[in-house]
């Protein structure tokens, strides 16, 4: 078990080309990198949730994920949002209960409800889209511009 820990936790790390610019820092939906500002940032394995916002988002492209890959082309301004394809929803709710922002709406009907994501409140921490049994939960950049 302490070794799969090991293997998730270094999903994604800062390499020695940050800037300390900060915007890995602001955008982190968990908290989970710290450093001021000019100085290499570092992310709290214990505290990342792997969503890729920082691996995303970096201007420097200072962040390597597990294979020790970077990002390619220009960074995103925003977080990962998570989008319900509502037909396949089963009306489990377990995204419902899984977000801590409120940003799933369960919508009840026949035979089964669905539920809506309220994206102004979605933070893109993919936890719906992790405990998603019927795997209609795309979580990404959708309709999201490149700066």
């Amino acid at each position: 078990m302490l070794e799969v820990l090991k293997i998730q936790s270094a999903t994604y790390r800062i390499t020695d080309d940050c800037v300390g610019c900060g915007l890995c820092r602001k955008r982190c939906p968990w908290d989970a990198i710290i450093g001021g500002k000019n100085e290499q940032h570092i992310i709290e394995p214990m505290v990342c949730q792997h969503c890729s916002t920082c691996w995303q988002i970096c201007p420097k492209r200072a962040v390597e994920d597990a294979e020790g890959f970077r990002r390619e082309g220009k960074a995103r301004g925003k977080a990962p949002r998570s989008r319900i394809e509502g037909d396949a929803c089963a009306g489990c709710q377990n995204c419902y209960l899984a977000c801590e922002q409120r940003a799933i709406v369960f919508r009840p009907g026949f035979p089964t409800g669905r539920s809506e994501v309220n994206v102004d409140r979605c933070n893109g921490c993919g936890a719906c889209h992790a405990l998603c049994p019927s795997s209609c939960i795309e979580f990404g950049f959708d309709n999201v511009e490149e700066q």
